[in-house]
């Protein structure tokens, strides 16, 4: 069994968010920096959990998502 299943979103986040982690920040920052350095007409994440950083999606206009 994959013991990442059985994982909260709630749980999940509040980890990486963490002072002693800080990946949610981490990843929120470079998501952002990168659509904003590069305006992408596409954008294709793999591997995404919840967010990290898709609010800075809002608002745009994508060929595709």
């Amino acid at each position: 069994m994959n013991p990442w299943l059985y994982i909260s979103p709630s749980d999940y986040e509040a980890h990486m968010s963490s002072q002693t982690v800080m990946q949610l920040q981490a990843l929120n920052k470079i998501f952002k920096d990168t659509i904003y350095e590069y305006n992408p007409k596409s954008i294709c994440v793999l591997g995404s959990a919840t967010g990290n950083g898709f609010e800075h999606l809002a608002g745009k206009k994508y060929k595709s998502l």
